[in-house]
This record gives structure tokens, sequence and C-alpha cells, in this order.
């Protein structure tokens, strides 16, 4: 690999990502430009959550990125009037509906998921194609 292409996804830098695969290095681009990081918190803002899900009449599928999205979607639902019990278990392709809303579960792209193949781009993408079937 020559010297101007990147170490982690062979391509050179700067070039745009390939489609379909994750590029953990945007992934940290995008988080540190959101004020995120690899670290998962323990808490999730339900009032901010569920002010964004009632704005969006037409939401059908959500998709939560860990297990902490996971929870916190659960949360923001149940403070929303739309509890489910038992508390559906989280997973990668876990399931639930939830109200009128089908919540999915997948890995989160994190370094460590994508780097050690926990989490690869095609088994991303076929949650992104489910919740796209759920939703219509």
């Amino acid at each position: 690999m020559s010297d101007s292409t990147s170490a982690t996804s062979g391509q050179e830098p700067g070039a745009p990502p390939q489609a379909g695969t994750i590029h953990p290095e945007s992934t940290t681009q995008a988080q540190a430009a959101a004020g995120t990081t690899d670290q998962p918190t323990t808490t999730v803002d339900v009032a901010v959550l569920q002010r964004e899900l009632a704005v969006l009449d037409d939401l059908r599928a959500i998709v939560a990125l860990g297990a902490f999205a996971w929870d916190g979607a659960l949360r923001a639902l149940a403070a929303m009037g739309h509890r489910v019990r038992p508390k559906p278990a989280f997973g990668h392709g876990a399931e639930a509906s939830v109200g009128p809303y089908q919540l999915l579960g997948a890995f989160h792209p994190s370094q460590q998921n994508t780097f050690t193949g926990k989490l690869t781009p095609e088994m991303l993408d076929a949650i992104v194609r489910r919740a796209v079937a759920r939703a219509v």
C-alpha cells in the first residue's frame, strides 16, 4: 500500500466513500462533529427524543444503533404512551412493535464493532432494508 493510501479503507485520502461500505474514520468524524464518541453514554435525553419523534408524523420505523439507543427509544416511546411489556431485549436484528412504530436494533457502527467484524456493511444494510420495508 502506498503512503498516500488510507490503511483502514484502502482508498486515497479524501476520496469519497464507496457505496454500501462502513468507513470507521468517517463515522468517528461524524461522531466528533455531533459531539459524541465511540464510548456510549449512559443517559439519553428522553425529552429531546420524544419531541423529535412527535414531529415526525410519517415515521413508522426506528433503527436503534446500539443498546443505549434501543433503551432510549423504548423510554421515549413509553413517555409518549407506547409502553411494551415485557421490555424487548436488544440484539442485532431484534425487532419490536411499539405503538405505531417498528423498532429495529443494530450493533453500533463503532470502530470496535466494525474493525472486529462484529458489524459488517452487509449486516447494517440488511437492517436498513428491513426498516425501509416496515416503513411503507
